[in-house]
């Protein structure tokens, strides 16, 4: 099966999950984690009167546990400004080449207007992608290029 026509042609909603978390920029930063564990997610969308204007992700804050800063300042001084972000027109291969060329996890979707629809994850790509590979994913053993040190039997 030839994949590469459906990474064209589909739309970047096909690897939605959940719907975007998104907090005000004055949020601290505390509060902000405790979000990102309740919601079992590894990004807040930062807006402005609904306007994307920020993303804090989980790498963000590995950053900052290093550089030992304080939690209890507001996130909008930790955030990652100046947000690349997709368009609803754009589509799987689109953000598929983002997320490779660039190294993102998350990439915001965004309408023209700057507000936040959804964040194309990569495990959104990776359900998508075993949508055309079911039998593939689901039958690789747990340890599929495992050789055993010892003949087994008798």
């Amino acid at each position: 099966m030839d994949i590469k026509p459906n990474l064209k042609q589909d739309f970047i909603d096909r690897t939605f999950v959940d719907p975007p978390l998104t907090v005000d920029q004055q949020i601290s930063l505390r509060d902000a984690l405790v979000l990102l564990k309740q919601h079992r997610c590894g990004h807040l969308l930062v807006c402005e009167q609904g306007k994307l204007i920020g993303i804090f992700t989980e790498r963000d804050f590995l950053y900052l546990i290093a550089k030992e800063a304080t939690l209890e300042q507001p996130i909008e001084n930790v955030m990652t400004r100046n947000v690349v972000f997709l368009s609803p027109e754009d589509t799987v291969g689109t953000s598929i080449a983002m997320m490779s060329e660039r190294g993102y996890r998350h990439i915001p979707v965004a309408d023209a207007d700057s507000q936040p629809i959804g964040v194309s994850r990569v495990s959104g790509i990776l359900r998508y992608l075993v949508e055309f590979f079911p039998s593939v994913v689901y039958n690789l053993p747990p340890q599929p290029y495992h050789s055993t040190q010892d003949r087994e039997g008798a």
